[in-house]
């Protein structure tokens, strides 16, 4: 180390051409197969899609006759089990009709993970999205994330803490934009609390003493949000179909 701090030192401070191509030598030996990696790395990383019937991963499935694919297609479909994977990765675990059978976590597909798992489930006939949502209400091992309120700023929730979404980011405010629906629900660890998804798929719990603490969800923006307990529905087109 103190050789090649000489040798940079001599190299910035002189003239010597000999040092310069020692330099340059020494610089492409040591970061070289750092660059290669990263470059081998990018290649290989992929991005998650559905496309025209045809779901690509970032990475291969190995199929039950030994092969690996990155790819299937959803006629390929035959059953899927909704479920929380090792290290509590929300997701669905898949079987395809030549007996592969793969775990996919919800938010391997940037923010459409909800989206597109209740779409893939419903060509088997399952339900992703309540079926997920009942193991973690139950919380025998995994359970939703309760959220701390601190108040609300120009009808935004703000939170005690960030919350981790599914696109990555961690967010202190949700304004009801940013929400698909709200819900009530009961849960064994937290009582009586309101089960928010957020648009790209987030689930997070709120309880019912801190919500209404700060007038939720009777504040602007946020009643329409909530869904009917009974039908699933939307309150407003429930209330309208009456």
């Amino acid at each position: 180390m103190a050789a090649f701090v000489f040798l940079v030192y001599g190299a910035l401070t002189g003239d010597n051409p000999f040092l310069n191509l020692v330099l340059v030598i020494a610089i492409y030996a040591v970061v070289g197969p750092f660059l290669y990696l990263i470059s081998a790395h990018a290649l290989h990383v992929r991005s998650n899609s559905v496309r025209h019937g045809t779901v690509s991963l970032g990475y291969p499935i190995r199929r039950a006759s030994g092969g690996r694919k990155r790819t299937f297609h959803v006629s390929e479909l035959v059953d899927a089990k909704p479920e929380i994977g090792r290290g509590g990765y929300i997701g669905a675990t898949f079987l395809l009709s030549d007996g592969t059978r793969f775990f996919i976590e919800q938010s391997a597909f940037e923010g459409r993970g909800l989206e597109i798992m209740n779409k893939l489930c419903r060509l088997v006939g399952k339900s992703y999205e309540s079926e997920v949502k009942a193991i973690l209400v139950q919380g025998r091992r995994y359970r939703f994330h309760i959220a701390r309120l601190r108040g609300v700023r120009n009808h935004r929730l703000v939170f005690a803490q960030r919350i981790r979404t599914e696109t990555g980011n961690a967010i202190r405010e949700l304004a009801p934009d940013d929400v698909q629906s709200w819900e009530t629900v009961s849960t064994p660890y937290a009582g009586p609390t309101y089960l928010v998804t957020m648009m790209d798929g987030t689930w997070f719990l709120i309880t019912e003493a801190e919500a209404k603490s700060v007038g939720f969800p009777d504040l602007p923006g946020w009643a329409g949000k909530g869904l009917d307990k009974d039908s699933g529905k939307p309150m407003s087109l429930h209330s309208s179909e009456a």
